[in-house]
Formats: C-alpha cells, sequence, structure tokens
C-alpha cells in the first residue's frame, strides 16, 4: 500500500479519513416515482449505500440497479445476479439472473418495512471493467425475509451514478445514506 504522505507533513483526522476512512458523501430522503437517480461523487473507488425505510406505494415492488454514468443510464445485457433468502417460516427465496439489463438488488417491497445496504466496488475505476456490488435485504411485512447476494455488469467506464428502479413502474420512497472509502 501507498501512502500519500511523506515525512515531516501534519496529518489531521480529515486527511486520514478522506484517503483511509468511511466518508458520508450524503444523505437523502427520495419521494415517490418508479425510478430513482441518485449521484455518486468520485474520488472514491467504492461506496456503500444504505437504504433504509423504503415504502412502495402499489402494494409489492422489486428494486433494481443500473449504473450510471455522464449522466446515461447504462442498460446493456452484460448484468448477472444471484442472490440466496430466507423467510421466517424457513422458506428459501432464491433468485438469479444473467445476461439481463439490470441488477435485482435483493429487496422487495410489500408494504411494512423494509431496508438495504450495498457495497458497490470498483465503481469509479474506467481501468476495472467489471462493476461488482454485494448486498444484504431484509424485510418485515408481517413476517420477514432476508436476501444477501450481489451483482456485476461489464462497463468500461467510471461510474459516476446509480438507478434504482421498479420493473413494475410501481412508485417507491426510501432514505439513503452514502459513503465512500477507498481500497
Amino acid at each position: 500500500m501507498t501512502f500519500p504522505y511523506s515525512s515531516g507533513d501534519v496529518l489531521t483526522a480529515a486527511d486520514l479519513n478522506a484517503s483511509f476512512g468511511m466518508v458520508l458523501i450524503d444523505s437523502s430522503t427520495y419521494g415517490n416515482s418508479a425510478t430513482h437517480n441518485v449521484d455518486l461523487l468520485s474520488g472514491f473507488d467504492n461506496y456503500k449505500l444504505v437504504m433504509s425505510n423504503i415504502i412502495d406505494v402499489s402494494g409489492g415492488v422489486a428494486l433494481y440497479l443500473r449504473g450510471r454514468y455522464g449522466g446515461t443510464t447504462y442498460s446493456g445485457s452484460t448484468h448477472t445476479f444471484a442472490f440466496v433468502g430466507l423467510t421466517d417460516g424457513g422458506a428459501t427465496s432464491n433468485t438469479s439472473g444473467t445476461a439481463d439489463t439490470k441488477c435485482y438488488s435483493g429487496i422487495s417491497a410489500s408494504g411494512g418495512y423494509s431496508a438495504g445496504v450495498f457495497d458497490l466496488i470498483g465503481w469509479n475505476d474506467a481501468s476495472q471493467s467489471t462493476k461488482i456490488f454485494q448486498s444484504s435485504s431484509y424485510q418485515y411485512a408481517g413476517g420477514f425475509r432476508t436476501r444477501t447476494g450481489g451483482g456485476s455488469f461489464t462497463l468500461a467506464q467510471d461510474v459516476d451514478g446509480i438507478q434504482i428502479l421498479s420493473t413494475t413502474a410501481s412508485q417507491f420512497s426510501f432514505k439513503m445514506e452514502i459513503y465512500g472509502y477507498n481500497s
């Protein structure tokens, strides 16, 4: 690991956090819509997104992800994903897909409360053409379900945003904290 500082430099906590720690970039609430575009600040190798209070308006929504670059949403057929899940009754809740135009996020909101945490790995690095994410999600609506998994897509661009969408055009809202961190 190469450190960006040399002997004699006076370091502050802000210097170290910007280089090595997880930095809160944004905390926002997103209103009802079937598609949300979320900007990511450049300067970080990786991002952690914490979605909470995910509320669906139409009574059931599965959320998907796509990368964005330069204001354009990438929807090429290079998206793959796989998730394993378990309900409180012990039933499995698994899903996967290949050669898709979007990645399933692991979140299905159908009333009640849903939340998810995503790590976006290497999204701001054009030299790393495979963009990877991993997530864990939780849903409670009269019972609970958890899902863990991830996905990837191929794009030789710096990804500077993410699109979160519902394939059924159902509207949903959520709160999100975005953190940036370097490898």
